[in-house]
Order: C-alpha cells, then sequence, then structure tokens
C-alpha cells in the first residue's frame, strides 16, 4: 500500500493486527490461559490476517505478486541486502529484550529498574535517530515492491 501513497491502508492494518493482539492476551489473561497458547493464537490470527492482506494487494494491484517466481536470478540478487537488514532487526530486538531478562535474573530488581532508566533514555535519543534512518526505509520498501532491486541495494 505504501508503493501506491496508500499509507492509511497500510496504517489500518497494523492497527487492526496490534488490536486483535491485545484483543487475545486479554482474553487469555482473564480465562488464566498460559503464555504458549497466547502466542499460538497470536501466530494463527497474524497468520489469517497476512494471508487476507495478501490477497487484497493481488486483487487491487495488477504489479503485486506474492510468491516466488520463475526468474530466481533477482531473489537472489537482493538476498544478501534482505539478511542483513533481518540481522539488524533481530539483533537490535535481542539486544534491548534479552539484556532485560538477563539484568533482571541475574542482579535483581533495583539493578533492573536502574538499567531500564538508562535504556529508556538511551531508546530516546535511538528515536531521534531513526527519524532520519526511516526516512529512507520508506524508499528502500517501494523500490523493492516495484522490483527495482539495484537502486534498493543501495
Amino acid at each position: 500500500y505504501r508503493a501506491e501513497g496508500r499509507y492509511d491502508k497500510f496504517q489500518n492494518f497494523n492497527t487492526l493486527t496490534a488490536i486483535c493482539d491485545q484483543l487475545i492476551i486479554l482474553f487469555f489473561v482473564i480465562n488464566g490461559k498460559n503464555i504458549f497458547l497466547i502466542s499460538l493464537f497470536q501466530f494463527f490470527v497474524k497468520a489469517f490476517l497476512y494471508i487476507i492482506f495478501m490477497q487484497n494487494l493481488q486483487k487491487k494491484y495488477n504489479w503485486f505478486k506474492f510468491g516466488i517466481e520463475k526468474n530466481n536470478k533477482l531473489i537472489f540478487q537482493i538476498l544478501p541486502t534482505s539478511v542483513y537488514y533481518m540481522i539488524f532487526v533481530m539483533g537490535q530486538g535481542l539486544v534491548m529484550q534479552g539484556t532485560t531478562f538477563l539484568v533482571g535474573k541475574t542482579l535483581g530488581t533495583s539493578a533492573l529498574v536502574t538499567f531500564n532508566t538508562v535504556r529508556t533514555l538511551v531508546n530516546s535519543v535511538r528515536s531521534f535517530i531513526s527519524i532520519y534512518y526511516y526516512s529512507f526505509l520508506n524508499d528502500f520498501t517501494i523500490y523493492l515492491s516495484k522490483y527495482k532491486y539495484f537502486i534498493a541495494k543501495y
């Protein structure tokens, strides 16, 4: 949707996904279920919503194709860039969430409060810097969706 200039539809889908996530958590917490069941239901609901999302895109936009194409050469050209981006996002998540768990488990609650306060300040700086970074990420997504892999790579 962003490639077509329909950021509102993209944002609506993200909002719908977030609302479904919260409703699942609320329902299972009230009924006393375990975290595994919550995660499982969130996975299936997100998969279902993404299938609907992809079908909607394929129906509305002729250029959008979901799945593996016969020309794998294009995939292999962009694969290193995609893997580097995935590692960056995963590493960022592991650093942010994994360290909180380790600090809380090994150093206790008072050290965890101090750590979280410092981390919040660091995240504020990171958010400010991400304004600059994400101004280019939208172009990256648009170039990928329009099959302009060479431009997206740079």
